[in-house]
């Protein structure tokens, strides 16, 4: 994707001073840098999620043939963090896993 470097610095910014501590049993930890991921709740992590997810789905809808219901071409379908693929064919899920692999490597994400 090609973002903005003004925006790519701003998110940068915003997460990456990012500390955390774990409380157990009554005791709080030293603090620590948070390296990857966005802290639950923050109200961008919806946005940053969909940005990121998207580049998925636009792969999988070029790479997946899908399944054709009264003339419609089904493919997938998204909702939130959820992902329904219909395939045609074992061609189709080796075109899954192989995009899903790029994927994970591209984005660090499993």
């Amino acid at each position: 994707m090609n973002f903005d470097p003004k925006f790519t610095r701003i998110v940068n910014t915003l997460f990456s001073t990012q500390q955390a501590h774990i409380t157990a049993s009554g005791k709080i930890s030293e603090p620590f840098k948070v390296e990857r991921g966005v802290r639950q709740g923050d109200p961008l992590s919806p946005l940053l999620y969909i940005i990121a997810f998207n580049s998925l789905l636009v792969a999988l809808q070029q790479n997946i043939q899908g399944i054709n219901i009264n003339n419609y071409v089904f493919k997938l379908a998204a909702y939130a963090d959820d992902l329904t693929v219909r395939f045609s064919s074992t061609t189709d899920w080796d075109s899954f896993t192989n995009t899903i692999n790029k994927y994970e490597k591209a984005s660090n994400a499993k």
